[in-house]
């Protein structure tokens, strides 16, 4: 049965789900029993991550309420690992009802019942966040099974005042942040030979790119393109739906062959190598093709005896537990309110680059966000005791006067330090600009096409137009994805602005060399590599 037709028949037709529960069952489990209380999902669309077919739970709910919440866990259309989470949630209410309200009947669930809920809720220990999934279940749930017989005829969540609210006061109660004594002593650590290939690799993918660990562990072992002799271009997934039909999107990301960027390609390709010979070992279809792949060590005492018999998949789980053992063994002392896991290196990283200086269009394209809102209220921790904006708006004079004494090089107005550029880009006389009213390098028809309605392909930046695309409707990229490509025709009129762009990118990597900062000096680096190109691009028609 198709997810649309579940969708239109979840709450109207109870009767026909019945008639057709068996082949309901089925696309979840080839062995489930309605009546049963553990389903054991083996047809249902599997996460990679997962090493074992997924469960679903219902021995925890009373018997008076268990039929609706398996009638919700059959039709709610949720992915499966989200499902068991939601159940599992909506199960807890369910056990509150009996015992603290002492109902068993859901109809009389109405809106003074789910406000002593959330006052149950305030007297425990959970997390924020936990409560408000808690509501948010508890609301999807009612959602899914409106106008069933037995359940309230109007759902007892009202969204303004029963349902908790996240803000970015919540967030910064929890820290994620890991301070950078602490990732200073795991940079050291994470480039020895003492930590497997395979983990080394996955460590600085974290550190060096906002990304959640099932997008690190579904790249595959054709994810980084060579595209020149010192560029690279990484193509990974982002886990998360960026649009209504639950599509994931691709985003690139450029590295640079260089320091950081240049140590994180070779271990890519030694990893690659391993990984495309394990695949053969392995009688797992879905391990087919993905990069992560590795023989698990066992340890006994102080021995370590590698498992050449089992192929596994390197996955969030399995790396945190690595790191906390690794920390652990090297004395690296965390405070109890500190979580260091991969997840907090996202945090770490969209807050340094937001702090250093990048405009967040930069951060959305490197970790593939859709706006700056969820950048700022769930990722971004300010910096109290250092603060970090101050030194940025103030780094370019501070800099050059303590370590250079000459402050001549930040006129913006000089263009030496830029005409004097020497690329490696053979072809960049043949790229795409906007010069003069045309578009040059551009087949005379599509270009007579754009300029008809120059608008629709402009792209902008700081409220001002700096270039076209050139193939804006099959692009699904954002602003900073253009400048690296062939498509983007810049605005010879701007010229003086992407010269500004690139020196001030060139400040910020020398900036970071100097304190040490090694990843983000490799990001600016990029950056000002990106803007260098578009320069000579335009001077070369000029």
């Amino acid at each position: 049965m198709s997810s649309e037709l579940i969708s239109v028949l979840n709450a109207l037709d109870k009767k026909y789900i019945d008639e057709h529960i068996n082949e309901m069952l089925y696309a979840l489990g080839s062995n489930i029993k309605f009546e049963e209380n553990t389903w054991l999902c083996d047809n249902a669309e599997n996460d990679v991550e997962r090493d074992c077919s997924i469960k679903l739970y219902f021995s925890k709910c009373p018997d008076e309420f268990i039929d609706y919440v398996k009638y919700y866990a059959l039709i709610a259309e949720l992915r499966l690992s989200t499902k068991i989470g939601y159940v599992g949630k909506v199960i807890e209410f369910m056990k509150y009802l009996k015992n603290e309200e002492k109902i068993i009947r859901l109809d009389v669930v109405n809106q003074t019942c789910i406000k002593r809920y959330k006052m149950y809720l305030d007297r425990t220990k959970l997390s924020h966040a936990t409560k408000v999934s808690r509501i948010n279940c508890l609301n999807h749930f009612f959602l899914t099974l409106s106008e069933w017989e037995g359940l309230p005829k109007n759902n007892p969540i009202n969204i303004r005042q029963s349902r908790y609210k996240r803000n970015k006061g919540d967030n910064q109660l929890k820290t994620r942040y890991i301070p950078e004594t602490i990732t200073l002593k795991l940079d050291e650590i994470f480039k020895s030979d003492e930590v497997p290939l395979c983990f080394r690799l996955y460590y600085w993918i974290c550190r060096m790119y906002p990304s959640r660990c099932k997008e690190i562990s579904k790249l595959r072992v054709d994810s980084i393109k060579k595209v020149s002799d010192d560029e690279y271009v990484l193509f990974k997934k982002v886990d998360k739906p960026r649009n209504d039909l639950g599509e994931t999107e691709l985003v690139d990301i450029y590295i640079k062959y260089k320091g950081l960027g240049k140590y994180m390609i070779d271990l890519f390709y030694e990893q690659k190598s391993i990984a495309e010979k394990l695949q053969y070992k392995s009688n797992k279809e879905k391990y087919k093709g993905l990069l992560f792949l590795y023989h698990p060590v066992l340890e006994r005492g102080n021995k370590e005896i590698i498992q050449y018999n089992r192929v596994c998949l390197l996955v969030g789980g399995i790396f945190n537990r690595y790191l906390k053992r690794l920390s652990q063994k090297h004395n690296i002392s965390v405070d109890e309110n500190i979580s260091v896991t991969t997840h907090s290196f996202r945090h770490n990283n969209v807050t340094d680059k937001l702090d250093y200086g990048y405009k967040p269009i930069e951060v959305r394209d490197s970790g593939g966000w859709m706006d700056d809102v969820t950048i700022y209220d769930s990722y971004y921790h300010s910096n109290t005791d250092k603060s970090k904006k101050t030194q940025a708006k103030n780094l370019k004079e501070r800099y050059y006067r303590e370590y250079t004494g000459d402050y001549t090089r930040l006129d913006t107005k000089s263009n030496t330090s830029i005409n004097n550029l020497t690329l490696n880009e053979s072809n960049i006389a043949s790229k795409k600009v906007v010069f003069r009213g045309r578009i040059m390098n551009l087949d005379e028809k599509k270009e007579k096409w754009i300029l008809s309605n120059k608008r629709a392909y402009s792209i902008s930046s700081d409220n001002r137009c700096i270039g076209i695309c050139t193939d804006i409707y099959s692009c699904k990229e954002e602003i900073f994805a253009c400048l690296g490509c062939d498509e983007f025709a810049p605005d010879s009129n701007e010229v003086d602005y992407y010269r500004e762009q690139a020196i001030y990118w060139e400040e910020q990597a020398e900036h970071f060399e100097i304190n040490g900062k090694e990843f983000q000096a490799e990001y600016a680096s990029q950056t000002r590599d990106l803007f260098k190109k578009i320069v000579s691009r335009i001077e070369s028609l000029i």
